[in-house]
């Protein structure tokens, strides 16, 4: 912890960073904080642990970055909030120019050996057939699956914990808000409510499992989620989170619109 300050107040006096964004306990409670040099003596109260609830970070990290364009920020993210960084880039929200990240091995990177979080994992399918075996069973046949999924929105209660939580959703419009596809007052909503998250989630997922952790119903939509990132995998040898790609549903998009102005 003592070298974490270390570096904290180092980055802050030497003006590498205009500010650092961590966790400070207020009220009991730990939440978000931006440390600042002006106010040095507040980042001993930094607090680093793997257990502390998780906010997306990243999300506040747009907010500022845009609310104040010159600023130059340090955060310390876990592996999850690192990938949610990556898409964050690649959508061109933030400019990975001006963010200083500080890694935390909460669980190692793909890229490291050793990782423990799910999402490092081969896909073998233990987890999800732990938490819900008659659904990922291999004989488990389409209209069972749906019926079971169907059984499980049925204890939706529209919060948008999910959508809000969501370290990728950074969408001006929202879909699920359109009446004309989700009409409003409706509890529980239409199965299509997370059809249609699904369908925007496919190829930007990074599995960090916010939604799942929100969700006061208790849906396990982590799962559910991962179902279209597989078929990503498995069409496209393709995984959100990484650096270097982008997702092939945005090339598809450019490709598009590149027809389009052609006529």
């Amino acid at each position: 912890m003592n070298s974490i300050l270390e570096i904290g107040e180092t980055l802050l006096l030497s003006k590498k960073i205009d500010g650092l964004l961590g966790y400070r306990v207020i009220n009991g409670h730990p939440l978000p904080y931006l440390f600042r040099a002006e106010n040095m003596e507040e980042l001993q109260h930094l607090v680093i642990d793997e257990k502390i609830p998780r906010y997306p970070l990243t999300k506040i990290l747009v907010e500022i970055t845009k609310a104040y364009p010159q600023v130059r920020i340090g955060v310390f993210l876990k592996d999850c909030e690192q990938r949610a960084l990556h898409e964050l880039i690649k959508l061109n929200q933030i400019d990975s120019e001006r963010i200083l990240i500080m890694p935390l091995n909460c669980c190692p990177s793909f890229l490291k050996e050793g990782g423990t979080c799910s999402y490092l994992q081969p896909s073998s399918g233990a987890e999800e057939r732990a938490l819900s075996p008659q659904i990922f069973a291999a004989e488990t046949d389409l209209e069972e699956r749906f019926q079971y999924w169907q059984k499980e929105f049925q204890k939706c209660l529209k919060c948008y914990g999910c959508r809000n939580v969501c370290p990728l959703y950074v969408c001006k419009e929202c879909s699920l808000e359109d009446e004309d596809l989700i009409p409003k007052g409706m509890i529980p909503p239409d199965i299509s409510f997370h059809l249609i998250r699904a369908v925007h989630m496919a190829g930007f997922c990074i599995d960090c499992g916010l939604c799942a952790e929100a969700c006061p119903a208790q849906i396990p939509l982590r799962q559910f989620y991962r179902g279209p990132n597989l078929i990503m995998e498995k069409l496209f040898n393709f995984k959100p989170g990484k650096v270097e790609d982008k997702s092939p549903l945005q090339f598809t998009g450019l490709l598009e619109e590149s027809k389009n102005n052609e006529l």
